[in-house]
């Protein structure tokens, strides 16, 4: 058995690899050339994170030699799409719900309403205290495109279900609290609200009952007022 066989059977490194002391050893290079063809080849590829200008602009250029030069451009307004609708919905507040719903309407919110039912659920769950002005962002815009609160409507529904199931009762807080607002808008159906009721309360535990308290604090004056008008 030579020196090298039994250093590596002994150390389970083999003296050829790379060491901080040594420094890079020649195959070095053939991982670095790996890790260079790991980077992305095209627009979307990089799984939402930042790609710097140069490498962007490398990458439309190849698609165009490859003559998917309209796939790139489709990609680059998505992109740019993905992020005049994300940013307004971060910067939402009170004092500004004016400027960013006209900010919106800027945007093409028929092909983006994907995109804004995602932004809106994600910013929502993460800070639930600006959840009445989330509601009033999506009440104003489903005057003009109703398309756009059903479909808030129906993710909202499904990941409530699917919480619940997981007994995740943070998930579960902040979704019924978006419904019950969008039940007060009357962007959602008051008959959804009571079966979210019915449901939580059918068995019921510590966690579900809270979550029902939660819910009908919410939605509790609505309901009021619309037993009033009955």
């Amino acid at each position: 058995m030579t020196m090298e066989a039994r250093i590596a059977s002994v150390t389970g490194v083999h003296p050829q690899q790379s060491c901080l002391r040594c420094g890079p050893q020649p195959g070095a290079k053939s991982q670095t050339r790996q890790q260079q063809s790991a980077l992305p080849t095209r627009l979307g590829a990089a799984g939402g994170r930042y790609m710097p200008p140069a490498l962007k602009r490398k990458i439309i250029t190849d698609a165009a030699s490859r003559g998917d030069a309209k796939e790139a451009q489709q990609r680059e307004s998505w992109d740019q799409l993905k992020k005049r609708i994300n940013d307004p919905v971060n910067k939402a507040n009170i004092g500004n719900i004016n400027d960013i719903i006209v900010e919106l309407f800027g945007t093409n919110l028929v092909r983006g309403r994907g995109l804004l039912c995602r932004s809106l659920m994600r910013a929502q769950s993460q800070s639930t205290s600006f959840t009445a002005v989330y509601a009033v962002l999506i009440t104003v815009i489903n005057t003009k495109l109703p398309l756009i609160g059903e479909l808030m409507v129906t993710r909202l529904v499904p990941q409530f279900c699917r919480a619940f199931k997981r007994d995740d009762k943070g998930l579960c807080i902040s979704s019924v609290m978006f419904l019950a607002h969008l039940s007060n808008q009357r962007v959602a159906h008051e008959v959804l609200a009571f079966q979210i009721v019915s449901l939580l309360l059918e068995t019921p535990t510590d966690d579900s009952v809270e979550v029902a308290v939660a819910f009908t604090r919410e939605v509790g004056v609505f309901w009021a007022a619309l037993l009033r008008m009955c």
